[in-house]
């Protein structure tokens, strides 16, 4: 059944993005912490932000609208580059808490609206200025990082991706061992 917000609640938006960032934000860096979550009736122990991500939900249901959203951007992002889920969550919490304190101030939510796609574009169009391709040294340190320090699996990895390619397709299948 849909339910219809009637009036801008602060208080529902801030309290569900903090209900998925905080979890998720734990887990940024390679260092980052790992958290234990328990979902029906098993526990998960994990410092992968996307993983967290997926799990948590609200039985509000317009909480968990709002978690809805902020993990659909995450998990996009995560699918677009392979990683950033965590700090996607980060800037869409921040970009929250100062977009209600503006709206609290005055400032009209179309407003607002507009000066985020400002800042959007060009933070794009700065960001670009820094873009670099990757070199095979630079797969073996992110492979690294992302297999928590396994040297053996990071070059598995890297060799894996030398083989399929950039473009190529990778498929994983669980052992029957």
């Amino acid at each position: 059944m849909s339910k219809i917000i009637k009036k801008f609640d602060e208080d529902v938006i801030r309290s569900a993005v903090n209900r998925i960032a905080e979890p998720v934000i734990q887990t940024l860096t390679p260092m980052g912490n790992n958290v234990l979550f328990e979902k029906d009736l098993h526990s998960i122990v994990t410092n992968d932000g996307a993983t967290i991500a997926k799990m948590i939900d609200s039985e509000d249901e317009v909480e968990d609208a709002i978690i809805q959203m902020v993990k659909y951007g995450s998990l996009a992002t995560n699918q677009a580059v392979g990683d950033g889920t965590s700090t996607t969550i980060l800037f869409t919490k921040k970009l929250v808490d100062m977009g209600l304190d503006e709206i609290s101030k005055g400032t009209k939510p179309m407003t607002l609206r507009k000066q985020y796609q400002q800042l959007r574009d060009s933070i794009l169009e700065h960001s670009l200025k820094f873009k670099n391709e990757v070199s095979k040294e630079d797969w073996e340190k992110i492979a690294l990082i992302s297999s928590s320090g396994d040297a053996e699996l990071a070059r598995n990895v890297v060799e894996i991706i030398d083989t399929a390619g950039l473009d190529g397709m990778i498929f994983l299948n669980e052992s029957k061992n």
